[in-house]
């Protein structure tokens, strides 16, 4: 069985190799790019149970683990555990052999277990595969096609079911038909891929968590008026309204312009923020909203940032920018099965791409005041965001009143036309145009928050 590492400086990998009946000794080899580093008798019903460095080696390199001496496989051999314990980062799981049809390996679960899988063929255009998935060897799902049309890989959702949380169980996947020509090539495992296999559950009882950041009044930056505003109506709704139990609002030097205050928005402590929302399970909700300015490094590919208090200066070793390749690396790690994003600043349609790539994108909603290429507005009529005003305050609220229930397809589609149409007059434009942005990764179901 072979693996892609990232090792870092000081590489830690733990490894368990086990077997049920095997009374013969065993060969036991591991190779890095093909060179044996390691190799010992593994004696009979004993199996291995240690951690290796793997000193020497940095960047991507080819693990590879292989018993020799006899058809191993008929005394129940297995790669029980593969851990990443220090400076190394598992990246994908490849299968050697052309033929190779099946893996299995231990998982852990709970309520609503899902599983998030990118599988590759070593050839594209083939969409006549058959692919089963058992859980302690008795199947949960199975698709009849697996399509990789035009392409060289595919990603699916499988629902696994309910079982105690935590409890400890075997996953098989099985490809059927065309074997030799449509085999498992490679499946991903880590969970901070944006093409990783990811296995999420809850504990069956739904918390609600989200990041509020508004900023004003910057660093360095040229101030604007009514962020601090977008903040407080949303932690507003989210608390009063959603009845939201984990809530952190971050925002520039006036603290008492906010209902909470739970740090300054600097570049670092919104990252913070952000990893603090992977600590959300399988079925929790998650909303991260931000108000402030925008900026590009591309506009034409949609290159886009968003500013945070320390922009332009930096602090803790930051630049004070969060840019949209940073976010979705935070975003994909999260495990919640709802998450709203939703950005009133300049340039955030070039934030949608990324989310839309990533593994868990099918549980995630995302609104954008403007496209990669515009300038999002502020009104002092209404003390607000232009998409913030609209989206908030007129549809979730006015329009909807405040029903709990509202999708959030239904609100972009009640309110997405007014908003459109402000933008263009408080632009001088004649004519209509098209600005408020969104991506749906689940558009057959209703996004609530």
């Amino acid at each position: 069985i072979t693996f892609i590492l990232d090792i870092g400086k000081n590489p830690i990998l733990r490894l368990d190799v086990d077997c049920v009946n095997d009374e013969y000794n065993r060969l036991f080899k591991i190779f890095v790019d093909d060179t044996v580093v390691y190799s010992t008798v593994i004696y009979q019903f004993e199996g291995i149970h240690r951690d290796f460095t793997l000193d020497g080696y940095t960047g991507q390199h080819k693990l590879t683990i292989q018993i020799n001496w006899g058809n191993y496989k008929d005394y129940g051999w297995r790669l029980s555990n593969i851990e990443a314990v220090q400076d190394v980062t598992i990246l994908y799981l490849e299968f050697p052999y052309r033929d190779r049809t099946e893996l299995s390996f231990s998982f852990y679960a709970g309520i609503g277990t899902t599983l998030g899988l990118m599988i590759e063929s070593s050839i594209p255009d083939i969409d006549l595969l058959s692919m089963s998935f058992e859980v302690d060897l008795k199947q949960v799902d199975k698709f009849q096609v697996w399509n990789f049309a035009n392409t060289w890989h595919s990603k699916k959702y499988i629902d696994l079911g309910d079982y105690p949380v935590g409890s400890a169980h075997l996953l098989t996947i099985k490809s059927v038909g065309w074997p030799r020509y449509f085999p498992l090539l490679r499946i991903n495992l880590c969970s901070t891929d944006a093409n990783a296999m990811r296995i999420t559950y809850g504990d069956g009882v739904v918390h609600k968590w989200a990041v509020i950041v508004g900023i004003s009044d910057y660093k360095k930056c040229n101030d604007l008026k009514y962020c601090d505003e977008d903040a407080t109506d949303w932690y507003n709704y989210l608390n009063d309204v959603m009845d939201y139990d984990y809530i952190r609002v971050y925002g520039d030097k006036h603290t008492s312009h906010y209902p909470i205050y739970t740090g300054l928005a600097t570049e670092s402590n919104v990252k913070a923020a952000l990893n603090w929302l992977a600590g959300a399970d399988g079925d929790d909700k998650i909303v991260f909203t931000f108000s402030g300015h925008g900026d590009t490094t591309n506009e034409s590919l949609g290159k886009s940032m968003i500013c945070m208090w320390d922009t332009f200066v930096g602090v803790d070793g930051e630049d004070g920018d969060v840019r949209d390749f940073e976010f979705a690396s935070y975003v994909r790690i999260w495990s919640a099965q709802n998450i709203f994003i939703f950005l009133d600043c300049c340039y955030s349609g070039g934030f949608i791409d990324n989310i839309q790539s990533l593994s868990n994108y099918g549980h995630i909603y995302i609104t954008t005041a403007i496209t990669k290429k515009g300038r999002s507005l502020e009104n002092a009529t209404y003390k607000n965001g232009l998409w913030t005003y609209y989206f908030l305050e007129v549809g979730l609220i006015s329009s909807f009143g405040s029903n709990p229930s509202t999708s959030m397809e239904s609100c972009f589609a009640a309110v997405a036309y007014d908003y459109n149409v402000a933008y263009g007059q408080m632009r001088d434009y004649i004519y209509y145009v098209s600005v408020a942005q969104f991506g749906d990764g689940d558009p057959g179901s209703p996004f609530t928050l």
